[in-house]
């Protein structure tokens, strides 16, 4: 059994290639990306933005 915390439930979608949990997941690599390149030990609202900007999502 996977226990995810009920993530499964709040967000039935996650394991689909389409939708929010989808978008959030690539944002978040993006961002994860782009600190890692900066070398920064925290993912800031500077590396967010960056990731927002580089997404296209506005």
């Amino acid at each position: 059994m996977n226990n995810t915390g009920g993530l499964d439930a709040l967000m039935p979608n996650a394991r689909s290639d389409k939708g929010i949990p989808h978008l959030i997941d690539n944002l978040m690599t993006d961002a994860l990306t782009l600190g890692s390149q900066q070398d920064k030990k925290v993912i800031d609202a500077e590396i967010i933005r960056a990731a927002v900007d580089n997404q296209g999502l506005y």
